[in-house]
């Protein structure tokens, strides 16, 4: 009698401790209890504009100089529709290969889905054809 109530014992003690050990050693962690933070708004509006930073050779040589770019943004990777207007920059500085330019292409141009950005630039700047990038 002893003896199967301390199998009993032991059996029901393995078993408690093999359900609070299998998730520290499954891989999977406990989720948090309780609700949800609630998103936090933001504290001024956010600009539709962004800084665009590339970096620019030929022939394995990073330009110097200045040069003329024309940015497209699209919804789709080929064949896609263009969103908003075309953003012309001429004159752009590029040195040591680096460029930036600040970008805008209004305030509905990204809403969650994906996008592409179109490169298309000439230098030096003033002469000579587009090649995109």
């Amino acid at each position: 009698m002893i003896r199967k109530y301390l199998v009993t014992v032991i059996l029901a003690t393995a078993m408690l401790l093999a359900g609070f050990a299998s998730p520290m050693f499954s891989g999977r962690a406990l989720a948090q209890q309780g609700p949800p933070e609630a998103p936090v708004a933001p504290a001024a509006d956010v600009s539709s504009s962004f800084t665009y930073q590339g970096y620019l050779q030929k022939n394995g040589t990073a330009i110097n100089g200045s040069c003329d770019f024309e940015f497209r943004l699209y919804n789709a990777s080929g064949g896609g529709s263009q969103i908003g207007g075309l953003e012309s920059r001429y004159g752009l500085a590029v040195s040591e290969g680096r460029f930036s330019a600040e970008l805008d292409f209004g305030p509905n141009a990204f809403d969650g889905q994906g996008r592409w950005l179109e490169i298309r630039v000439r230098c030096p700047a003033g002469g000579g054809s587009y090649a995109t990038l």
